[in-house]
């Protein structure tokens, strides 16, 4: 073998070498990389406090103005009965489940109640910017309008604060598509192998995105390292003419290994509760802070809470429970046992399906008429506004009016006072309407917002069940 030929295969040799070694440490590097993004996400066992925005605040993003008590009636309705039919109609199956979730967005004025969260990390004071995320208990992917959504063939939705700025957060890292976090986020991969998300909401509303890990800053300037969707597309978002989102995107508390409080507590140990007070604020200003509790923020003595458990459906982000009877005050009412009741905070008022609705509503008649208190048809219904709404013979606000009480499973009573169940306002010519706040549907049964107020809800993810008892959620928040 001559001299050229050796020098010539030693080279070859080496070359070859040095590509071997360039490949083990791109691949350490990525390994590495993987492990220190999968790292971040950290679990713990304190706690964490956020504070919510109420829907009537004018800082909400939900705020409608200044309305008549039967005109923010007729909204809450007319929100609560499009996304309940929404969810009907859009039912997912245990294999879709997972990127169909059950909450309207659709213009995310119907939702209830909201989060001030800071996001990012950037070169200024403060280092992070604020964003108004939506509460949902329906989905479980956190995720926030990207500049993105400005670029190529994507769309926005209109926008009151400026989009995220990827680009410029020190902290943002996309997830690469083999983390095991991705296969949680029903994720496919682009052309770089990076985590994208796809989430279909039940009103026909699209957004996807990147998955990637980001800083999450809570109250006392708390931080929290998680997975978030940052959103590209946002596709038939459902906004009012001539009029800008408050909120950017979503704070997703749903069952579900993405949502915030898996994600940050782990699922051998995950809590958070909330206290909702009246929807309509109806004792007018102020209205107190109302608060996200997680783990050990909750101080709350247990023993005095009912317990019931969750219906675990797979693959499903919402809370289900089973509503075995109903009574108004003693008086039973005839029903067979509902399961898959779904416990939500996106839905404004409560429906029930419509075989126990019309239940309750010949109970209650038989009731209001067994007082002497029969109440004559009011305009209001078949107007867009509630189904059972009547004009009250006497002037004496919600102290005729009974009190309901739902009887879920293992026996706990969610007792649903006159102020809960019913609203009562007076029309221009002076007489005084009371309405049930409670609606029929063809097959869904939802415990919404405004028949959980004034109960202090404890979802209890780890051991499957709510805890709940009644509270004046304005003095214990």
């Amino acid at each position: 073998m001559s001299k050229n030929h050796t020098e010539k295969m030693t080279k070859i040799l080496f070359s070859l070498l040095i590509a071997l070694i360039i490949c083990f440490i791109s691949l350490l590097v990525h390994n590495i990389n993987s492990k220190r993004h999968e790292g971040l996400h950290s679990k713990s066992s304190e706690g964490l406090t956020i504070s919510l925005v109420p829907p009537h605040s004018p800082e909400s993003p939900a705020y409608p103005g200044n309305l008549t008590m039967s005109e923010k009636i007729n909204k809450l309705i007319i929100q609560s009965t499009d996304y309940a039919n929404a969810l009907n109609s859009n039912s997912p199956t245990t294999e879709t489940a997972q990127n169909v979730v059950g909450v309207n967005l659709g213009g995310l004025s119907g939702y209830v109640y909201a989060a001030k969260i800071g996001i990012g990390t950037f070169d200024e004071d403060p280092q992070y910017k604020t964003y108004y995320l939506a509460l949902d208990t329906g989905s479980t992917l956190t995720w926030l309008h990207c500049e993105d959504c400005q670029k190529d063939r994507n769309t926005c939705f209109p926008q009151v604060d400026p989009k995220f700025q990827r680009s410029s957060s020190t902290s943002y890292n996309p997830l690469m598509e083999d983390s095991h976090m991705c296969t949680y986020a029903s994720a496919y991969s682009n052309a770089n192998n990076l985590c994208h998300y796809k989430i279909k909401y039940v009103d026909g509303a699209k957004s996807s995105g990147q998955v990637a890990f980001e800083n999450f800053t809570f109250e006392s300037e708390n931080k929290v390292r998680m997975v978030f969707g940052c959103g590209f597309n946002q596709r038939d978002f459902l906004v009012r003419p001539n009029e800008q989102e408050k909120a950017a995107g979503i704070l997703g508390l749903g069952r579900g290994k993405l949502a915030l409080h898996e994600q940050y507590f782990g699922d051998n140990e995950s809590r958070f509760s909330y206290c909702f007070q009246d929807l309509l604020n109806r004792g007018g200003p102020p209205q107190y802070p109302t608060y996200l509790h997680f783990n050990k923020d909750i101080h709350d003595d247990l023993s005095t809470f009912q317990e019931t458990p969750f219906q675990v459906v797979p693959r499903d982000p919402l809370y289900y429970v089973t509503l075995t009877n109903i009574t108004i005050n003693d008086t039973p009412v005839t029903m067979v046992p509902l399961d898959r009741v779904i416990l939500d905070s996106g839905s404004s008022i409560s429906f029930l399906s419509q075989r126990v609705y019309m239940s309750l509503e010949e109970t209650l008649r038989s009731w209001l008429n067994s007082k002497g208190r029969a109440p004559k048809l009011s305009d209001a219904n078949g107007q867009g506004g509630p189904t059972f709404c009547f004009i009250k013979n006497s002037t004496q606000g919600y102290e005729i009016l009974p009190t309901l009480h739902f009887i879920l499973e293992g026996g706990g009573d969610f007792e649903i006072k006159p102020e809960q169940g019913f609203v009562v306002w007076k029309d221009p010519k002076g007489e005084e309407h009371f309405c049930l706040m409670i609606e029929p549907h063809e097959s869904l049964s939802i415990i919404g917002a405004f028949q959980q107020v004034n109960h202090k809800l404890i979802y209890d993810t780890h051991e499957n069940k709510l805890l709940f008892k009644n509270e004046d959620c304005a003095k214990y928040p």
